[in-house]
């Protein structure tokens, strides 16, 4: 079983969540802390589904970055696999 991230992952990763610009961070929490989907935020927040989308994945992508950048630092290899899944959950255009 592998072990719990490092503290300097994680807070690495909150740093990066609040570094977000505030619609971005907005969706991303209301998508992933409050469990909305994508048409409810669009219609709270007066956006169009894809921009949703594309916040979601631009958060994503910043919370990745910043595990991996923070696990190279640690020396510990947690930094790939926190965000691991992550990539899955981001629409078609936004995969690397």
């Amino acid at each position: 079983m592998d072990q719990p991230p490092p503290r300097r992952v994680l807070c690495a990763m909150q740093r990066a969540l609040d570094a977000l610009p505030d619609p971005d961070r907005t969706i991303f929490a209301r998508h992933r802390s409050d469990g909305w989907d994508y048409a409810r935020i669009a219609l709270d927040l007066g956006m169009s589904m894809a921009e949703v989308e594309r916040g979601v994945a631009r958060a994503i992508l910043a919370l990745d970055a910043a595990a991996r950048q923070a696990g190279r630092r640690s020396g510990h290899r947690h930094g790939g696999r926190i965000c691991a899944w992550l990539p899955a959950k981001l629409p078609q255009g936004w995969r690397r």
